[in-house]
């Protein structure tokens, strides 16, 4: 399953674009739950990558990952390494979400985003996990239920051209 590229000049401007924009609706306090957030730099890295061959999939979310730790991440790191187990889990099971419908789809999407918002919360509790890892279990469930029901949001303004993180693989013979 790889007929699309990964256009890495529309994907590094967009990640600060969007991450930016999630900086400034977090300061504002516009997002109505303060607890709960959806990612929308994972909905991004997921566009990107959701056809594209493993190496430049796991770039877009290593990429967008780095993007969330630089501006809106508390510990450094932590979301690349999140997203990095992300992208995996979405590699390893995307062949048998391709042969599904729907459904296939969403449960994958959605388990990859809740485990990557989990590990985020995980790694950023650091040492004092042995306390905190029902609140961050609850807390990334939730984020990943919120990044999944803003994922088809993200889709539509993704799709748009000059927006689009991805572009047709070229085939050479």
């Amino acid at each position: 399953m790889g007929d699309h590229e990964v256009n890495w000049r529309i994907l590094a401007p967009a990640a600060i674009l969007i991450g930016f924009a999630s900086l400034a609706l977090e300061m504002a306090r516009l997002w109505p739950w303060q607890g709960l957030r959806p990612d929308f730099l994972w909905c991004l890295a997921f566009h990107a990558a959701r056809r594209s061959p493993a190496r430049q999939a796991l770039g877009a979310f290593f990429l967008c990952g780095s993007a969330r730790d630089f501006l809106i991440g508390f510990r450094l790191g932590s979301g690349s390494l999140a997203f990095l187990a992300s992208a995996w889990a979405l590699l390893a099971l995307r062949d048998f979400a391709a042969s599904g419908a729907f459904v296939e789809h969403v449960v994958l999407a959605g388990t990859a985003a809740v485990v990557a918002e989990a590990l985020v919360r995980f790694l950023n509790a650091g040492l004092a996990i042995g306390g905190l890892w029902t609140d961050c279990l609850a807390l990334g469930v939730g984020d990943g239920l919120a990044t999944l029901l803003t994922l088809p949001f993200m889709m539509a303004l993704l799709s748009i051209p000059c927006f689009r993180p991805w572009k047709e693989r070229r085939w050479m013979v």
